[in-house]
């Protein structure tokens, strides 16, 4: 099911870590996401606050650096934190069966779903309601105080809604098909990396793995993924 990808300690040994990477056969899945399928398994067990972490996550970790990142960006349901006393090692093997099971299942639907979506050709309507009235919906003026908050809102959305366009017609890797997967990977690459059109206050990394970024992609990916299944 899973193959050791790294392991190690940090602090004389106080930090301890090891990530397995999963082994999915599916050719569906093999297809879609080439070989490289997301996110890997990791325990980390720290003396400091005496207890085992385990999640899913998809940095590679290889250092204290990357080991900070995959808990800054560890999602509510895909993390489980188990304390160092009575019973700590069943509780830990009962958590990594509830958390990696299935895993391999989810992945099949995950790759499914992005089959679908490099099929189906969106007109510029259903990329506007999918994409567009999802991240950058245009203001109404009821909803602004004043006419110039409503210039600014309005002037906001248009910027977003134009790069949104642009990534989605010229986006890195795109063939230019208009496909739905298409319009997907250019609202995920704007909202990773276009920080002046879509800011956020604090860590970004952290916003793109669990927060409101993270929100905004899994809001766009279930609108496009509606329209594939129509």
């Amino acid at each position: 099911m899973a193959t050791l990808e790294t392991g190690g300690t940090l602090r004389g040994g106080k930090d301890a870590w090891l990530l397995v990477k999963f082994k999915v056969d599916d050719p569906v899945v093999q297809e879609v996401f080439a070989g490289e399928v997301v996110p890997f398994g990791m325990v980390h067990a720290n003396h400091g606050s005496r207890a085992s972490y385990l999640m899913l996550t998809p940095i590679r970790v290889v250092c204290a650096n990357t080991l900070g990142m995959a808990h800054e960006g560890r999602q509510v349901d895909q993390y489980v934190k188990v304390v160092h006393r009575g019973g700590a090692r069943i509780r830990l093997v009962e958590a990594a069966e509830r958390m990696f099971s299935g895993i391999v299942e989810r992945y099949k639907v995950i790759a499914l779903q992005y089959s679908a979506m490099k099929a189906r050709i969106l007109t510029v309507d259903e990329f506007t309601a999918s994409v567009l009235d999802t991240l950058a919906p245009l203001p109404e003026a009821s909803d602004v105080a004043s006419s110039r908050g409503f210039t600014a809102a309005m002037n906001r959305a248009e910027t977003r809604r134009t790069t949104l366009r642009l990534h989605w017609e010229g986006g890195r890797g795109h063939a230019g098909d208009h496909s739905a997967w298409e319009a997907y990977n250019g609202a995920i690459e704007t909202l990773d990396h276009e920080e002046g059109v879509f800011t956020v206050r604090g860590s970004r990394v952290e916003s793109m793995l669990m927060g409101r970024l993270q929100d905004q992609k899994q809001k766009v990916a279930d609108a496009i993924y509606a329209l594939c299944r129509n």
